[in-house]
């Protein structure tokens, strides 16, 4: 199979369209399920918390959040328009209510707030994120003191591996416009960009895999903490 070929079947996985784009979703949705409970099960997210997803995809992350935060919200962002209308489909009776908001976006330009969201979840996404450091700064910015991010990804585990971790990076930035995303250069960019406590957590034993990574907004003084208070109302800046 050539390559222009492979490009075009694989970059349905960083801007899904048309009815291969949606059997692209689906299968994600599905695909991902495991990698969503492992992660989504790390986190206490009260029930009226703001919630946003970046590369929300099929909508099944969203659909989890809202589930989570029953009295609370959910934002979607994607750069892929079905995404976006795949989102707001699988979760039709949120958006009806006013807790979902579904909008094309991308990491490093969010439609938000300063400081409006308690958690910011990524998962099989920061592949596509041009430049981490300023999407972390951004989402930083978005985030209330103390707020989370969540990423759930597949991983190489640094750059002393060499040669046959640059061969796989090198075609899959060729035929998918993906850039495999090292471990350290990760922990590295989101303190950089003002996060703390940044945890990892593997999913196998494999030196290059599924891995969770957590970091924290820091506290500003007499501010409350997050995800245990808020109104459960969106705003974004597209619609203020």
């Amino acid at each position: 199979m050539g390559v222009f070929l492979l490009s075009r079947i694989f970059r349905q996985f960083s801007k899904p369209h048309g009815l291969l784009g949606r059997l692209f979703l689906f299968s994600m949705n599905k695909g991902h399920r495991e990698l969503h409970d492992w992660a989504l099960a790390q986190v206490d997210l009260d029930k009226a918390a703001i919630a946003a997803d970046i590369g929300c995809g099929g909508g099944a992350v969203v659909g989890r959040l809202l589930k989570m935060a029953p009295e609370g919200a959910v934002m979607g962002f994607d750069s892929s328009a079905t995404s976006v209308s795949c989102t707001l489909a699988a979760n039709k009776a949120a958006a009806a209510q006013g807790r979902l908001v579904a909008l094309q976006g991308s990491a490093d330009s969010l439609p938000c707030p300063d400081e409006s969201v308690d958690l910011v979840t990524a998962f099989e996404t920061v592949y596509f994120w041009p430049d981490w450091p300023v999407a972390f700064k951004e989402i930083r910015r978005v985030l209330k003191p103390g707020g989370r991010l969540l990423v759930g990804n597949t991983v190489a585990p640094s750059h002393a591996y060499g040669a046959a971790d640059n061969d796989r990076m090198v075609f899959w930035r060729k035929v998918g416009e993906m850039r495999w995303p090292y471990l350290d250069e990760l922990s590295r960019d989101l303190v950089a960009a003002g996060l703390e406590d940044v945890e990892i957590k593997h999913k196998s034993q494999s030196r290059s895999g599924s891995v969770i990574i957590m970091a924290k907004k820091p506290m500003a003084a007499g501010v409350k903490k997050p995800l245990a208070s808020g109104a459960g109302s969106l705003a974004t800046s597209a619609e203020a």
